[in-house]
C-alpha cells in the first residue's frame, strides 16, 4: 500500500448527475444504475475518505461518485490508493475533505 495520499484527480469522476453506462465504460464512474437510480448526492467530489466495511478496518480511498439509490441509501464509488474500484454506501465512509490529510 502507498504510504501517502495522492493528489486528488482532475478527471475520472462524476459530479452533479447520475453516471451513465458510457461513464462507467470510460472509467469515470465505478457504477451506473441504467437510469433507474436517483439524483447525485450533494457531497464534494472528489475527496479523501476512509472506507470501513467492517468494524476496526479502515482503508484510505478517494470518493469519485455518490448517488441516491432507488431503494434508499446513498451509493458511492471509491478508488483505493492502488487504483482499485469499490462500490459502497455512504454510511461506510468517513469523509476527510479535499485537503490532503496525513495518512
Amino acid at each position: 500500500m502507498n504510504d501517502s495520499w495522492p493528489d486528488l484527480p482532475s478527471q475520472g469522476f462524476i459530479v452533479g448527475r447520475p453516471a451513465t453506462l458510457e461513464d462507467a465504460q470510460r472509467g469515470d464512474a465505478v457504477f451506473h444504475t441504467n437510469g433507474t437510480g436517483g439524483d447525485a448526492a450533494t457531497v464534494a467530489i472528489p475527496q479523501y475518505a476512509y472506507w470501513s466495511e467492517s468494524p476496526g478496518e479502515k482503508l484510505a480511498v478517494i470518493l469519485v461518485q455518490a448517488e441516491h439509490s432507488p431503494d434508499g441509501p446513498i451509493l458511492v464509488g471509491l478508488r483505493d490508493l492502488n487504483g482499485n474500484d469499490i462500490l459502497a454506501t455512504m454510511s461506510e465512509l468517513e469523509l476527510l475533505g479535499t485537503k490532503k490529510p496525513n495518512l
